[in-house]
């Protein structure tokens, strides 16, 4: 395998990497909106009794 091939796995690696990590962010923080909305309709529903 030559160096410049190397290189590209390696970057390619790192590439997949931070890809994955910026998807379960990005999943987190709609799953965190989701949390927000249901308990803004807890207190919706509470001051409507």
């Amino acid at each position: 395998m030559s160096n410049t091939h190397l290189g590209r796995e390696i970057w390619r690696a790192k590439l997949k990497k931070t890809w994955n990590m910026a998807k379960k962010l990005k999943i987190m923080e709609n799953e965190k909106h989701l949390l927000d909305d249901l308990k803004n309709d807890e207190i919706t529903e509470k001051r409507e009794k």
